[in-house]
């Protein structure tokens, strides 16, 4: 007796392929320029650069996170005495811990002074007491030029929010909260980011649009060459923020809505959230 032939019946596939795993440096397979952090990695953090020892205990200081996107922009403190901590939650969430004192981290690369096109995603939870600062932002380091991504915001019922802003060092305001009426609710973790393409720029909070668009003008600010985390530049210390970040991915293109899923749920896995 003739064993049926299932493939020819559809109930089996011969071309069938086992699902991967989304990696985020595929991201950037095409040359894009970028950084990928994932914090939830121990291989990933370091005391500093110049004593590559890795970093796993909640507490300990956190000198440099190794970039994963494989264009080798490591991310590290300016000086000992500004390194973020590192934590683990309860689910075993890994994050860095900003103080809003001074902690930052940065890389010598600017995404926004040399492409019209960006996509930046991070995973946190604002811990802001009070004022307004900056999370994520390009700057030249001392010369007090600046493009804030996002800046958390402590509202006046106590609540923690996200908003973009830009400013130079003369204090004109290019894009600020009050003309793009976009804010993250971000009390609770969360991934929020910012989709920058042919002139428009798309906020998103846990993978979903958030209204409106509003038109960019990042490409206003000169000679950007620092992308930094948790503060802006060095010789400013009121600008530092307060923060719990879980991961983080930039890139110097515009992610597609498949590629945004697939990042965003990346990003909330390591911040022990669902989206």
């Amino acid at each position: 007796m003739m064993e049926p032939d299932l493939h020819f019946h559809g109930l089996l596939s011969p071309t069938t392929q086992p699902v991967t795993a989304f990696e985020p440096a595929a991201l950037f397979s095409g040359g894009e320029n970028g950084v990928v952090l994932d914090i939830s990695s121990p291989t990933t953090l370091l005391e500093e650069l110049s004593l590559p020892q890795t970093v796993s205990l909640s507490g300990q200081p956190v000198g440099t996170v190794l970039d994963q996107s494989g264009n080798g922009n490591d991310m590290a403190a300016y000086a000992l005495t500004a390194r973020p901590q590192l934590t683990v939650g309860p689910g075993g969430e890994r994050a860095l811990v900003f103080d809003g004192s001074n902690d930052m981290i940065s890389c010598p690369i600017s995404f926004l002074a040399n492409s019209p096109n960006a996509t930046v995603l991070i995973a946190f939870q604002g811990n802001q007491s009070a004022g307004s600062q900056y999370l994520v932002a390009e700057g030249a380091m001392n010369t007090g030029q600046m493009t804030a991504l996002f800046t958390p915001v402590r509202a006046t019922g106590g609540e923690n929010i996200l908003r973009p802003y830009v400013r130079t060092d003369a204090g004109s305001v290019l894009v600020n909260n009050e003309n793009i009426g976009i804010d993250w609710h971000v009390s609770s973790p969360a991934v929020v980011g910012i989709v920058l393409e042919n002139g428009l720029t798309q906020g998103f909070q846990n993978g979903v649009p958030m209204a409106p668009q509003f038109q960019h003008t990042w490409q206003s600010i000169d000679v950007m060459n620092s992308f930094c985390l948790g503060g802006t530049f060095r010789n400013t210390p009121s600008l530092f923020s307060m923060a719990s970040v879980y991961g983080l991915i930039a890139i110097d293109r515009a992610l597609t809505q498949s590629e945004l899923a697939d990042a965003t749920s990346w990003l909330a896995q390591r911040a022990g959230i669902s989206v």
